[in-house]
């Protein structure tokens, strides 16, 4: 009989961990298809504004694809922004993982996740991206020793 994996380490909420799990988690977007319903929002607001509609619709529906493309295009910075606005931000974090899971908690963030939850583990060029029905969660390979990666990667192979 083995002996029981445990593995614990203590990381920080910092802006260089969200980036890292904002590189890492999302993919890259090309072409036009991210800027889709900007155009959408664009032909129907400048479709409103020669009509004879109160309030100035048309210009409302402009104004909204304007957002939304903005959206698109610095979407790396809006993510980092509202993370680094957060309680947690800069806070230290606790890691766990076990036979049972996994398990990230600090004064603000509490994660758990067991192994049955986790549909398939990707190993990414700096750390394991968990996927979970159509949630996914980033860990970075900062946080994990020789030991915890060897153990991560076995249950890569399993899922």
């Amino acid at each position: 009989m083995s002996t029981p994996f445990h593995y614990q380490a203590d990381f920080v909420l910092d802006r260089s961990h969200y980036e890292e799990c904002f590189d890492e988690s999302v993919p890259p977007k090309s072409g036009l298809k991210p800027y889709a319903k900007t155009l959408a929002f664009l032909f129907v607001g400048f479709a409103l504004i020669p009509m004879p509609l109160p309030y100035g619709i048309g210009y409302l529906f402009v104004a909204l694809g304007l957002v939304e493309g903005l959206s698109v295009r610095f979407q790396r910075t809006w993510w980092l922004w509202r993370q680094l606005l957060s309680k947690a931000a800069n806070n230290s974090a606790t890691f766990e993982m076990d036979d049972e899971g996994i398990k990230i908690h600090s004064n603000f963030v509490n994660h758990q996740f067991t192994w049955q939850q986790i549909d398939a583990i990707e190993a990414t060029s700096k750390g394991y991206l968990l996927k979970m029905g159509k949630g996914r969660t980033y860990i970075s390979g900062r946080v994990l020793d020789d030991a915890a990666k060897t153990f991560m990667e076995h249950k890569a192979a399993t899922k």
